[in-house]
């Protein structure tokens, strides 16, 4: 009886001890993963890239830089899963598509990949955009 109580206890313990440390190690994967170097490692011509970098969100007289989480994932946990796992997308198209995402791809596609982020700006109510702009229009501080 006794040995069989140990056993369950030290399953219990090792189910505690790998869990801890899978949920660590998505933690870790998931913060490596919103970088802007991450993100621009694929997406190699996207307007966040120094030498791109001409639009409002990343060169405007408040000095504010814009970070690609900051716009492509909503402010809430679903979404953060959500845009991880349409990452997961992104990546397999990058491997398997020639040339995806050059400058050539980009022009051809451009009014698909358009569609895309309007529909999920629409589909998330705005939230990334709102969170910021909402500081911008009070007056607070953009963090």
């Amino acid at each position: 009886m006794k040995s069989r109580v140990i056993k369950i206890i030290m399953l219990l313990i090792g189910g505690c001890i790998i869990g801890v440390t899978l949920s660590g190690l998505s933690v870790v994967v998931m913060h490596k993963t919103s970088s802007n170097n991450y993100c621009i490692s694929c997406h190699t011509q996207h307007s966040l890239i120094p030498k791109n970098a001409q639009f409002s969100h990343f060169n405007n007289p408040a000095g504010v830089s814009v970070k690609c989480v900051d716009c492509h994932i909503g402010p809430d946990v679903g979404n953060y899963l959500s845009a991880k796992i349409s990452g997961l997308g992104d990546a397999i198209k990058y491997m398997s598509i020639k040339n995806f995402d050059s400058k050539e791809w980009i022009d051809e596609n451009r009014k698909e990949l358009a569609g895309i982020a309007l529909e999920h700006i629409a589909n998330n109510n705005s939230e990334s955009c709102i969170s910021c702009h909402v500081k911008i229009k009070k007056d607070l501080p953009i963090s």
